[in-house]
């Protein structure tokens, strides 16, 4: 069956439908000299950057790797798509091979610096994989990437890598962040990264990268519960979003707090507001649930809590200052046959 396919059964393909409904024959989305094969096996898709045309989208352009894509993260230059790794294949009895993933993360790099069509200039590996796309961030030609290892007990690094031309390799790493423990929040700040770990407690870790061969952690902080996602609001400080906890790690509801980073060696808690019940929020899962308004120093989240004592389903507001974090209000939708539709974002 494989031999007797061509090229053009393997390529992906597109239509175009103008405003009549008519469409036009399938045509390939990239032909072979914009399809490549990274140095490690990717799995068995074909991953497509597709650079569009919107004045005539039939002259719109593709490059392609064969490869999966789940996390997609862009700097001004480069988009960079990451994915599970693979062991490769599996001899198993009677014939049935099979492949496996693994605990690596596989990064494909390709430049949208051209507005007409994207480039693919090479791929990488790194050990552990990424939460999401704030566990990437590229700083002078260099990609950091935050992963966590579950084998051996677990634990996350961080890493950089350089290209070098046909591929992406590190050239610096940290390791031994959070044993035990997995990512719950990444966030790259200039020559700094700030990583968040849980499992019972959350330390919160402050990675210097000014020297990108040698990242060094230069401080660590303890504290009950978690950050799932980290926002900075000024100079020397982070608002996270997360969920309070005991020091067994059952989580109490959500929380917002407030770090003080300035000294990199001694992060601080500044202040916290625990909504407490059985309390929730989209925020800890998607960015975008996340309003930070900047000049009246308020920050929105969804809010979902069911308890014993309240149900609420909608959003809440927080003032935001150096030193404090307090609730100001509160909005819920109308209820619909009894129950209220929530607030998503």
């Amino acid at each position: 069956v494989i031999r007797a396919t061509t090229a053009d059964t393997w390529l992906p393909h597109f239509t175009v439908t103008n405003a009549a409904g008519q469409a036009s024959k399938p045509k390939a989305l990239a032909t072979c000299n914009d399809s490549y094969r990274p140095p490690a096996f990717s799995g068995f898709g074909m991953l497509s950057v597709v650079t569009f045309n919107t004045d005539n989208p039939s002259d719109s352009h593709a490059t392609s790797v064969m490869g999966d894509g789940q996390i997609v993260y862009a700097s001004a230059q480069r988009m960079y798509v990451a994915t599970n790794g693979w062991d490769g294949v599996i001899n198993n009895a009677g014939g049935n091979n099979t492949v496996e993933p693994s605990a690596n993360t596989l990064i494909h790099a390709f430049d949208i610096r051209d507005k007409t069509d994207a480039a693919y200039v090479s791929s990488g590996k790194v050990r552990g994989t990424v939460l999401n796309q704030f566990s990437l961030s590229e700083k002078d030609g260099l990609l950091r990437v935050a992963t966590t290892d579950p084998s051996g007990g677990s634990q996350s690094f961080l890493t950089v890598l350089q290209n070098n031309g046909e591929a992406y390799v590190p050239i610096g790493q940290v390791g031994g962040l959070g044993h035990g423990e997995r990512i719950y929040a990444v966030r790259f700040i200039d020559n700094a990264a700030y990583v968040v770990t849980f499992r019972q407690v959350d330390p919160l870790y402050v990675v210097d990268l000014s020297d990108p061969t040698k990242p060094t952690v230069k401080g660590e902080l303890k504290i009950t519960g978690y950050s799932a996602y980290l926002h900075p609001i000024g100079p020397g400080r982070l608002l996270g979003i997360g969920q309070e906890a005991t020091t067994e790690g059952r989580r109490l509801g959500v929380q917002a707090s407030i770090f003080d980073v300035s000294d990199p060696s001694a992060p601080r808690l500044v202040a916290k507001n625990v909504v407490g019940g059985n309390s929730s929020t989209n925020a800890e899962y998607d960015h975008h649930a996340f309003l930070y308004w900047a000049p009246a120093k308020l920050a929105v989240i969804p809010l979902s809590i069911y308890d014993q004592q309240q149900q609420f389903n909608g959003a809440i507001g927080m003032r935001v200052n150096d030193a404090s974090v307090d609730e100001v209000g509160r909005m819920q939708p109308p209820a619909q046959n009894g129950y209220s539709p929530g607030i998503e974002r």
